[in-house]
C-alpha cells in the first residue's frame, strides 16, 4: 500500500515538471517569436515618401509610401482626428472636415523596432480664399442667367443675392445668378451676389443698363462751369455750355440710356 502511494506520488511529481517544462518551453517560443519579429527581424531604416501632410478645412485623404528593409511595422502614435489605413508597404491617411473653427495639428509615427518614421499632419480650420471665376458684369436691359463657378479651400460656402439678383446652386462649387429684364423706363441697376464662408467675403457684381440716372432720361445735365445759370461772367454767356446752361450729360452721352456706374 506504502509503496502504490509513494508510486503515485513520484508520477504526480514528474507530471508537474513536464508540464512546467513544457510551459517554459512554450513561453520561451512566445517570447523568443516576438523578440524576433519585434528586433531580430525589424527594419534597421525606415523611409516614407511624404513627412508632412496639409488637409484644407473640407479634409481628404493621402497615401504615403513606406520603404524599409523589414518585416514588420506599426502606427505607435497618431492624433485622434486621423483616421489610418495599414498596409504592408504604404499607409492611408484621411482626414475629415474640421468644424472646430480652429487649425490643428499632430504627428503620426511610424515604428519598426528600433527605428522609426515621423509624418507631420496639419489641417485648417477656417476657409482662406474664395475666388469666383468672374467679378463684374455689363449687361443689357434683357437681363439673364449667369453661372459663376468658385475656387476655394473651404465647404460651407454661401451665396446670397440683393437688390433683385436670385441665386441657385447648381454645385458645391457653382451658381446660377439670376437677373430679371428692365422696363423700358426702368432705371439702371447694381445688383450683387456676395459668396461668404467664416471671415472672408467676395462680391459678385452686375450692372444691368437702363435709363440714365444722372440725367433721368433727358441727355442734358446742368452745366459745371456756370452751374445751370448760362453766365460765366457779368454780361459774358458761359463758353461751355454757350449761356444755355446745360451740356449734354457726361455719364450717358445724352444717350438717355447707362448704367449705375460709368462703363
Amino acid at each position: 500500500m506504502a509503496n502504490n502511494t509513494s508510486q503515485k506520488s513520484s508520477s504526480s511529481i514528474v507530471l508537474t515538471i513536464a508540464v512546467l517544462g513544457l510551459f517554459l518551453l512554450l513561453a520561451g517560443a512566445i517570447g523568443g517569436g516576438a523578440y524576433y519579429f519585434m528586433y531580430l527581424n525589424a527594419a534597421t531604416y525606415m523611409k516614407v515618401d511624404k513627412d508632412a501632410l496639409y488637409f484644407k478645412k473640407a479634409g481628404g485623404k493621402e497615401e504615403i509610401q513606406i520603404d524599409y528593409d523589414g518585416y514588420t511595422w506599426s502606427v505607435h502614435q497618431s492624433p485622434n482626428w486621423v483616421d489610418i489605413d495599414k498596409q504592408k508597404n504604404a499607409l492611408s491617411v484621411e482626414v475629415n472636415k474640421n468644424s472646430s473653427g480652429e487649425d490643428r495639428e499632430g504627428v503620426i509615427v511610424l515604428k519598426s523596432g528600433r527605428v522609426h518614421a515621423s509624418i507631420s499632419v496639419e489641417q485648417k480650420g477656417k476657409v482662406t480664399f474664395i475666388k469666383p471665376s468672374w467679378n463684374h458684369k455689363w449687361i443689357t436691359e434683357e437681363g439673364g442667367e449667369f453661372l459663376v463657378d468658385i475656387e476655394s479651400d473651404g465647404c460651407d460656402l454661401e451665396c446670397r443675392g440683393f437688390n433683385g439678383l436670385d441665386v441657385q446652386k447648381m454645385a458645391p462649387t457653382q451658381y446660377k445668378l439670376i437677373v430679371p429684364s428692365n422696363g423700358q423706363n426702368d432705371p439702371a441697376r447694381y445688383l450683387f451676389a456676395r459668396l461668404s464662408e467664416d471671415d472672408i467675403s467676395v462680391d459678385v457684381e452686375i450692372e444691368q443698363r437702363g435709363v440714365c440716372l444722372k440725367c433721368n432720361a433727358t441727355g442734358i445735365v446742368d452745366c459745371p462751369s456756370c452751374k445751370g445759370s448760362g453766365d460765366k461772367l457779368i454780361f459774358f454767356d458761359c463758353s461751355k455750355c454757350n449761356g444755355t446752361g446745360k451740356i449734354t450729360c457726361d455719364h450717358c452721352g445724352g444717350t438717355m440710356k447707362g448704367y449705375v456706374h460709368i462703363n
